[in-house]
C-alpha cells in the first residue's frame, strides 16, 4: 500500500560530493513513514544517517555522537522541533550544528534558532543542495 511519503529518489550518478563525504545527519520526526523516507533519501545521497523519533531522543543521540547537521520536523508531541532548536542553540557544544526545520507549517525565518526552513514536501534536488551548502559552510 503506497504511503504519502513515497519518494522518487533522484539518481546521483555516483558523483561523490565533497561536502557529503563522511557527513552525518541526525533526522528527527515522530512519523515513522516520513522519517524512513527522509532516511532513504539521505542515504541515497551518500550521507550517514542517525534517526530519532522525538526531541528528547534527538538530544540523547546528539550527546552520543555530534552530527554534522540536524534535520527536524516541527510538529511533534511533547517537544516541538522549535523547542529542540532552542535546546540545541542554548548548548555551548551543540549551538554550532546547522539545523534545517523540515515542516509543512509556515514559520518565520529565524536565523537564531535554525539555519533553514524546508517545506514538506520538498523538491529533493533543491533539498540536497541546501544540505550540502550548509555542510560546506561549516560551523
Amino acid at each position: 500500500m503506497p504511503t504519502r511519503y513515497q519518494l522518487s529518489l533522484p539518481h546521483n550518478d555516483d558523483v561523490v560530493h565533497p561536502a557529503s563525504v563522511g557527513a552525518s545527519i541526525l533526522c528527527v520526526d515522530d512519523d515513522p513513514d516520513g522519517l524512513g523516507a527522509l532516511e532513504l533519501f539521505l542515504m541515497n545521497e551518500g550521507f550517514e544517517v542517525i534517526t530519532a523519533r522525538n526531541g528528547p531522543d534527538a538530544l540523547l543521540r546528539v550527546q552520543e555522537r555530534c552530527p554534522d547537521l540536524i534535520i527536524t520536523d516541527y510538529t511533534m508531541p511533547g517537544m516541538t522541533g522549535l523547542d529542540l532548536c532552542k535546546r540545541l542553540r542554548a548548548s555551548r557544544v551543540m549551538r554550532l550544528i546547522p539545523i534545517i526545520l523540515y515542516t509543512g507549517v509556515s514559520l518565520p525565518a529565524d536565523s537564531q534558532l535554525y539555519d533553514r526552513i524546508v517545506a514538506k514536501p520538498a523538491d529533493l534536488r533543491a533539498f540536497a543542495i541546501q544540505i550540502r551548502v550548509l555542510l560546506a559552510a561549516g560551523p
